[in-house]
């Protein structure tokens, strides 16, 4: 009933970066059904409701999914995995360009992963995401995420946005040229994340 998602960063009772996850839904709506949305992302009563009722210093994960027929909102509480390693897998076929509720295509990827913590999606021998992540690397001196990412990520675009990270062409074989890198989503904060360095993707 809902193909489509938004996961949304809830921090002090207050819903971290609105404008970025209104932009991504309003062109995800356009571009799955070929129309604009009728509603607002951010709209329902019900949800400012469970918002008010939120511990001041919780980290809540919002999940809002939604379709033609309307959206339904999901709050859980957050908790951060702690990723470490990546084992590169290759899937040339894949298409994740949308945020999709089903997720089975980068589930059977993710099992592959072996003993590493997740994985690092090779498509067409340029580098994309991980499952549940963007990427950026850093070379010593700027922040470069891949200019051929699975998904357009809010956290990713709020940083192109910002001048803080730059978007360049990484293949697979340019991984090595890096020192390390980080995995950023809605919910995990670019500016506190530790990096990781390149020698951990395999």
């Amino acid at each position: 009933m809902y193909p489509l998602f938004e996961t949304v960063c809830i921090r002090d009772a207050k819903v971290m970066y609105p404008e970025w996850h209104i932009r991504r839904y309003e062109e995800s709506f356009l571009r799955f059904y070929g129309y604009p949305p009728q509603e607002p992302l951010f709209d329902s009563v019900s949800l400012f409701d469970s918002l008010q009722r939120l511990p001041a210093s919780d980290t809540v994960k919002m999940k809002i999914l939604y379709g033609s027929k309307g959206k339904t909102v999901e709050l859980s509480p957050y908790s951060s995995k702690n990723i470490q390693t990546l084992k590169m897998v290759e899937a040339d076929d894949i298409d994740y360009s949308l945020k999709f509720a089903d997720r089975s295509c980068l589930d059977e990827l993710t099992a592959r992963r072996g003993i590493y913590d997740d994985i690092l999606i090779i498509k067409d021998e340029m580098v994309t995401d991980s499952s549940f992540c963007n990427i950026v690397f850093f070379d010593g001196d700027r922040y470069i995420t891949p200019s051929t990412p699975l998904l357009r990520g809010v956290a990713r675009q709020r940083l192109l946005d910002l001048g803080v990270i730059e978007e360049r062409e990484v293949r697979a074989v340019d991984i090595g040229k890096f020192g390390s890198f980080v995995l950023i989503n809605a919910m995990r904060d670019f500016f506190t994340l530790p990096q990781i360095p390149v020698g951990n993707i395999f």
